[in-house]
């Protein structure tokens, strides 16, 4: 049983990457939510437009990928189909402040991927993954 434990066993790499995701998935959706209004005016996006709600659906993305980080977390590729949906979405809503902004949630996605791949205990993080 111990033999089967260890061999279900994320890299500690790729643990340390999922709970960073964590944090910032966290700390995007505080963000978003309290500072959303002076980034309207830093950005000169004006208020008639439909882009006035866009930092709250940025909130909102940020949120579901901080559960979707968490059910990653919890050995499940339903975490990180959900990541990559989301962070499409919110990639193209970010599009309209930035192009180069509009690239992070890509990059996040892809990094953890990567890490994905990395092999422990002779089996990738993905195998693991229910």
């Amino acid at each position: 049983m111990t033999e089967k434990k260890e061999e279900n066993k994320i890299n500690p790499l790729v643990l340390s990457l999922l709970i960073l995701t964590i944090i910032f998935y966290l700390a995007s959706t505080i963000f978003f939510f309290i500072f959303g209004d002076i980034l309207i005016n830093f950005y000169n996006i004006d208020p008639k437009t439909e882009t006035l709600n866009l930092y709250a659906i940025l909130s909102i993305l940020s949120f579901i990928n901080f559960i979707f980080s968490f059910v990653l977390l919890g050995k499940s590729k339903i975490g990180f189909w959900g990541l990559v949906f989301t962070s499409l979405i919110g990639s193209y809503y970010i599009y309209r402040i930035s192009f180069w902004y509009s690239l992070i949630p890509i990059i996040i996605v892809a990094l953890i991927y990567t890490f994905l791949q990395i092999k422990y205990n002779e089996k990738t993080a993905w195998q693991i993954l229910k």
